[in-house]
């Protein structure tokens, strides 16, 4: 009897092994009985598996019966070891816990969800042990797996690893920052100030046709280098000639396809002009003497030529070019490279879409002399040219390059066709870069700051703060490069080679050489030189970039430095005339040399001064 008089129930006593030696229980008749366990035993199971020590602690225990054991007594008084809804003191944590002790159990935690998800899940999967998924779908594969939004609050700690989102700026300004190393100045924002437009309209920037009708800008096809035209081959417009009636007049016709005109540059309008490259005489023969030269061209839907093949001369009416020209070959045989023949005002409008015909017949005087050859482009795909020329004594008038109410075809005439053509250049339209119509899309990145390109060598934001000019501006500290800058050595090569590299043929397609005597009436029309922009091409296709100007003046300085090399070969020769003396007849000759090569004199300025030097070549300057 208790102490005080007062009774209670005493319920049977045991040690936990006495509890799981009970023998003969069922939960048919044994259901709910009831002890108090006085020990915390450890047993076999308990040392395999710590997990179990809270299922053997001393404290109440009924018989449930349906599970094994040590499930079948269900402990059900904590006895001050257990997890209690108002929390636990003096608890240890490595047996007393709040989850799951069953290998592979996840632990679910919900409120009033009835599906088959809870709201918070710790997963106890051997591959995501420990994992947390918040309102998860299916098992968490992270650390922390949360389906849907996740807000993140300001903060006053100054912990690295931290994340907060400032709320206290003035929108749009309210951004995340992570904090670096957990000083109050080691906060570092998240989001880009750089605003993304998605999907916008431009116009792309790409070679194109662009030029003014009958600007003087150069395609060739072929190159200088390719063959050299030799001997009475009558693959050239001059056929080389001997006798006083031998092949006097010839004949050519050239087919130009439209898909290599537009490959070497060309678009749609006015041919201006053709030139060809000239090689000089046969060794063996003497000067050339006068010729006359007609050059015409027409669309023909010509191919390729075939034996019997040709562009009839009746067809060729309004609309086609007829120039009559008068070329003395002697102004230009002394001095090899390119020979132009410029057209009538106008010149040929080619429309960009069919195949060209050029042809070119010459009537050589009877005297002495051989004509010039030319270089060739060599084993084209297609016959590309059909020469007609006389055999001896069957046209004592040589007709050929004088008229075109004749047959080229009809009995007399020598014919033939090869895969051979002169390298030729053709004056008119180019393409060129630049911008087209709004027809493209594409995202960009907006920011209404400045951008500044450290080298890195210095303290952090040093130079850039220096430099900074303010929004809208860019600046580095080392440089700016742009990948339109391209090197205009080819302004020399085209000068004294008669072409470009083949590597810088696309690149440079844009150039035009205006001679010195071509500047001023050019500037004078166009208002603005010839490697710049104009100023309606500034403003319809934008601002060029950095490299297209960088270039523009790089190519502009290299001409001007030809004009004064052009100037000054001039300048020696008036100077010899003015004040020189009887000169070196080898002295002599190579001053009427430079005067015969020179771009900027005409062919009249040219046989006046080099009569005149000739002339002082045998005279001495006291006697004039």
């Amino acid at each position: 009897l208790p102490a005080g008089g007062k009774r209670g129930m005493l319920i049977p006593r045991m040690t936990a092994a006495e509890r799981t030696a009970i023998a003969g229980l069922n939960a048919a008749n044994d259901k709910g009985l009831w002890v108090y366990q006085t020990d915390d035993a450890t047993n076999a199971l308990t040392a395999a598996d710590p997990t179990l020590l809270p299922k053997y602690a001393k404290g109440f225990y009924y018989y449930e019966g349906i599970l094994p054991a040590p499930d079948d007594w269900v402990r059900w008084s904590t006895g001050g070891s257990s997890w209690r809804t108002n929390g636990n003191a003096n608890t240890l944590p490595a047996t007393n816990y709040l989850g799951t002790s069953g290998a592979g159990e996840d632990l679910h935690i919900r409120t009033t969800n009835t599906g088959a998800q809870p709201q918070l899940l710790i997963a106890s999967t051997t591959a995501t042990t420990g994992y947390v998924g918040v309102n998860p779908i299916g098992a968490p594969v992270e650390r922390l797996d949360v389906n849907g939004a996740v807000r993140v609050g300001n903060t006053a700690l100054n912990t690295a690893g931290a994340i907060k989102y400032d709320n206290t700026a003035t929108s749009p300004n309210r951004w995340h920052y992570g904090n670096l190393n957990g000083t109050p100045t080691g906060w570092q924002r998240l989001e880009n100030a750089e605003v993304e437009y998605t999907n916008q309209a431009y116009r792309p920037f790409a070679l194109q046709c662009l030029g003014a009708a009958g600007q003087t800008i150069r395609g060739t096809l072929g190159s200088v280098t390719d063959a050299v035209g030799v001997g009475q081959n009558p693959n050239t417009p001059f056929n080389t000639n001997t006798g006083s009636n031998l092949r006097r007049g010839h004949h050519v016709q050239y087919i130009y396809p439209a898909s290599e005109l537009l490959a070497a540059g060309l678009c749609a309008g006015p041919i201006t002009a053709i030139s060809m490259y000239i090689l000089g005489t046969d060794p063996s023969g003497s000067p050339g003497a006068d010729m006359l030269i007609e050059i015409r061209m027409r669309h023909t839907a010509l191919t390729t030529f075939a034996a019997n093949n040709w562009e009839p001369t009746a067809l060729w009416g309004p609309g086609n070019y007829t120039p009559l020209n008068t070329d003395s070959l002697v102004t230009f045989l002394a001095q090899p490279g390119w020979k132009q023949w410029n057209f009538i005002p106008g010149g040929f409008n080619w429309d960009g879409v069919q195949n060209v015909v050029v042809d070119l017949a010459w009537f050589k005087s009877p005297t002495i002399g051989t004509s010039p050859k030319v270089n060739l482009e060599v084993g084209l795909p297609y016959q590309a040219t059909k020469w007609v020329t006389w055999t001896v004594g069957s046209d004592p008038t040589g007709r050929h390059g004088r008229t075109y109410t004749d047959n080229p075809l009809s009995v007399g005439a020598s014919v033939g066709t090869t895969n051979n053509r002169p390298v030729t250049r053709f004056n008119g339209n180019i393409q060129s870069f630049g911008y087209t119509a709004a027809d493209a899309f594409d995202s960009f990145i907006g920011y209404n700051g400045g951008i500044m390109v450290d080298d890195g060598t210095g303290a952090p934001g040093v130079w850039a703060d220096a430099n900074f000019r303010g929004p809208g501006t860019v600046r580095a500290q080392t440089a700016v490069y742009d990948g339109n800058l391209q090197l205009s050595d080819h302004v020399f090569d085209r000068y004294f080679d008669g072409e470009v590299r083949p590597e810088e043929s696309t690149t440079t397609t844009g150039y035009a050489y205006i001679g010195v005597d071509q500047l001023k009436d050019y500037l004078a029309k166009e208002r603005h030189l010839p490697s710049m922009p104009s100023r309606a091409e500034w403003e319809s296709q934008g601002s060029g970039s950095l490299g297209e100007l960088q270039t523009g003046l790089w190519e502009t300085v290299e001409t001007q430095s030809l004009h004064i090399i052009e100037l000054e070969k001039d300048l020696r020769a008036m100077e010899a005339l003015a004040f020189g003396k009887a000169e070196d007849p080898e002295r002599i000759q190579e001053l009427i040399d430079e005067v015969n090569a020179s771009r900027r004199l005409t062919d009249a300025q040219k046989l006046h001064l080099t009569t005149a030097l000739r002339q002082r070549a045998t005279t001495p300057a006291s006697t004039k």
